[in-house]
């Protein structure tokens, strides 16, 4: 899915944010922030948002000597997710449905994003997720994810956001067969790399990771064991929009479910759903 002209306003609002993470010296903010600028106008039109990341993030390392920007925020969004689940959890475990409640929330959990939404505060993190239980859902979608995870001999599972990926745990243990769990493969925003995954409680699991610091999965850096996962699982469950903006178009190779929140209107318009509507949009099914 390439850059849409309203996809711009997003992605310098993520450049803004990016930059700030230098500290307060402005100039050197103005800085960070004139390369990103630069990049994108020489680029813009050639790339999936996803990749934008990988970019931004290089121009930030190289000016700042700092790897992972959203260290301190990501930590702060494991730390609520952490404080959520056991509450959360209880609502799975009472539910007549368990399975498909702990999807909802685990797509609830979404909404912590601040690549999307750089001033999120967390205070409200707990009210957005639970909120989910009470939205349109496709229900012959959910129907026929469920009965594709209880047919699976393997699963491949795509984490996504800081904080979302300690909910997904609900969906994780239930999960009937083996299961190798996606991770990015550098820091990209506040997605999970390997180091989250383990701090969210991910253990237990075999883990790939993309590669690369995209916000998503590019299909030409993937390493070898991230490709023979998404390749060769019976179904791939990836959560979130840079997976979606990555994989939904261009995958063809295994059935796969792409579970979000629509939190972009250039994604509202091209799916013709309503902005901030829940997704479990399922592609290669047979």
């Amino acid at each position: 899915m390439k850059l849409q002209h309203d996809c711009y306003n997003c992605i310098f609002k993520m450049a803004f944010a990016i930059s700030r993470q230098t500290g307060k010296d402005e100039k050197r903010q103005c800085s960070v922030l004139r390369e990103m600028l630069n990049y994108l106008a020489n680029n813009g039109d050639k790339v999936i948002p996803p990749e934008v990341t990988v970019n931004l993030h290089a121009i930030f390392e190289r000016e700042t000597g700092i790897a992972d920007p959203y260290r301190e925020i990501k930590i702060k969004s494991t730390a609520l997710g952490l404080e959520l689940l056991d509450e959360v959890r209880e609502i799975v475990n009472a539910s007549s449905n368990p399975l498909e409640t702990a999807i909802k929330i685990a797509i609830g959990g979404n909404i912590i994003d601040y690549g999307v939404y750089p001033d999120f505060k967390l205070e409200d993190a707990k009210k957005e997720v639970l909120k989910v239980l009470d939205m349109e859902f496709d229900q012959a979608a959910l129907d026929d994810l469920i009965k594709r995870i209880k047919s699976a001999k393997q699963i491949f599972y795509v984490l996504d956001n800081c904080g979302e990926a300690v909910l997904d745990r609900l969906v994780l243990e239930q999960l009937p067969c083996k299961v190798i769990v996606g991770v990015r493969g550098k820091p990209a925003l506040n997605d999970v790399t390997r180091i989250e995954a383990e701090e969210s409680g991910i253990t237990g699991y075999e883990i790939v990771d993309t590669g690369c610091s995209a916000s998503g999965i590019l299909l030409d850096r993937m390493p070898d064991d991230f490709k023979d996962a998404l390749y060769n699982s019976d179904l791939v469950i990836t959560k979130g929009l840079g997976n979606y903006e990555s994989l939904g178009d261009d995958f063809k190779e295994a059935p796969i479910y792409l579970l979000f929140r629509v939190k972009c209107p250039v994604v509202a318009r091209y799916l013709n759903v309503p902005l901030n509507s829940v997704q479990t949009l399922g592609c290669n099914l047979k």
